[in-house]
């Protein structure tokens, strides 16, 4: 993929997401993304970004105040 900040190439990785809730912190490790290799920018791709959807509701529903989850075992 070509990185549409800089240019340069974006490969598959993984990084780490905080997300803030209303409740609380949200900490989501080891989520798949495209990263460029020259800027760092990262790209989540469509289905990721469902998945993550589906995790952030799971988390607003308990109303967490602190949760790291790691992606791939999330429910």
């Amino acid at each position: 993929m070509k990185c549409p900040t800089c240019s340069g190439i974006a490969k598959r990785g993984v990084t780490n997401l905080p997300i803030e809730l209303e409740t609380g912190l949200l900490y989501v490790k080891h989520v798949p993304a495209d990263i460029c290799e020259q800027c760092d920018e990262v790209f989540i791709p469509d289905d990721v970004a469902a998945r993550l959807e589906e995790i952030v509701a799971v988390a607003r529903k308990q109303k967490v105040e602190i949760e790291v989850v790691d992606y791939q075992g999330a429910a």
